[in-house]
């Protein structure tokens, strides 16, 4: 069965566009992801990030505006996020979402972590002093 994924974006200026893919890259490295956790399921391991293709991201996930450069972070048992960055008018934005399209216990722990991801990056970006925006897009 087919599932809708939700899709998490970070919004800001595009001015500071380099600040958040730095932040994207130091949540998803960071101690802090260990504190992760869906259901019974805690991240004990630092994630991978690769390089995604844009357009092997394209293929997968609907994108707005521009799309520069894409990554996939994967956690523990394989709970893959991929991060879309893309330029859109005057914003810069990261999309987070899973990329399993069938429903289950992955699935979930995907659209957690892309949750989790989103709103810690938004946070650490506000705390530097960026303005962002969090938002839950439907696909």
């Amino acid at each position: 069965m087919l599932r809708q994924r939700p899709i998490f974006e970070v919004a800001v200026a595009t001015t500071a566009l380099s600040s958040l893919i730095d932040a994207v890259h130091d949540v998803a490295l960071s101690v802090g992801l260990r504190k992760w956790q869906h259901d019974n399921v805690i991240s004990i391991d630092t994630p991978l990030i690769s390089e995604l293709s844009v357009g092997n991201a394209l293929e997968r996930h609907e994108v707005h505006g521009r799309p520069i450069v894409a990554i996939a972070v994967v956690a523990h048992c394989q709970t893959t996020v991929d991060v879309i960055f893309a330029l859109c008018e005057q914003r810069a934005t990261a999309l987070f979402t899973g990329q399993r399209d069938e429903t289950g216990a992955a699935a979930d722990r995907e659209s957690s972590l892309a949750e989790f991801l989103a709103s810690t990056t938004s946070t650490a970006l506000s705390g530097d002093g960026v303005d962002t925006c969090l938002q839950q897009l439907h696909n």
